[in-house]
């Protein structure tokens, strides 16, 4: 049986869906689902794309800048989950030069990224999660890497400084002064792009959410 734990990044929430027991299983699958979303007059609204180069500016930030977002991408890694017994499952984490496990690209132009399954996982009652968001050193030391981590494709990698960016986000913006470089959506000469490039990969720490209800069990 499986059961749904939405993420609601860029928020402290979480929600935990779950089924009834129907019959006795040893293991479970379980998908976490990150669904990013922004906060508008206090109301949560599902996060919205521009396409690069556009002044159409649907969020304002405490500053009463507006602005809007072209691209939102972002590594989760070394999920672990915690049961109510104490014992800890953690996912797999592994980086060679044919693949990854334990390592996801969520990118809010594909839907299907936001969604990660863990399957094998032992039944139990669940009620913590952390993850890293960010990729740690094993992945960065293990030389030549492919699937969720090849540069090539992930477009997440900064050869100047030898690691994996953990975040991107670009877009534009009236108080912006211009002059980005190195981003992804914006060229040079956009006079109003932003970009922030977050990473580092030394000392990442995990985000814990503690899952309130008691029965999350698979």
């Amino acid at each position: 049986m499986k059961s749904i734990i939405k993420l609601f990044t860029l928020l402290t929430l979480v929600t935990f869906f779950s089924c009834d027991k129907d019959e006795p299983a040893t293991t479970g699958s379980m998908e976490v689902e990150f669904d990013n979303i922004a906060i508008v007059n206090g109301i949560q609204q599902q996060l919205t794309m521009a396409t690069p180069g556009s002044a159409t500016y649907g969020y304002t930030n405490s500053l009463g800048q507006k602005f809007n977002i072209n691209l939102l991408r972002y590594y989760i890694s070394a999920i672990e989950l915690e049961a109510t017994d104490g014992k800890v499952y953690k996912d797999v984490l592994e980086a060679t030069a044919s693949g990854t496990k334990g390592y996801y690209l969520i990118d809010e132009s594909k839907p299907a990224s936001q969604v990660i399954e863990l399957a094998n996982l032992p039944s139990g009652k669940y009620n913590k999660i952390t993850f890293t968001v960010g990729v740690d050193s094993t992945g960065v030391l293990n030389g030549a890497t492919g699937g969720a981590l090849d540069p090539a494709t992930s477009k997440m990698f900064w050869n100047w400084n030898s690691g994996y960016i953990a975040l991107k986000f670009e877009g534009q913006s009236d108080a912006s002064n211009g002059g980005v470089s190195g981003a992804e959506t914006i060229t040079a000469d956009n006079a109003k792009g932003m970009a922030y490039h977050i990473g580092g990969w030394k000392n990442i720490p995990g985000t814990a959410f503690c899952l309130q209800q008691q029965k999350n069990q698979l």
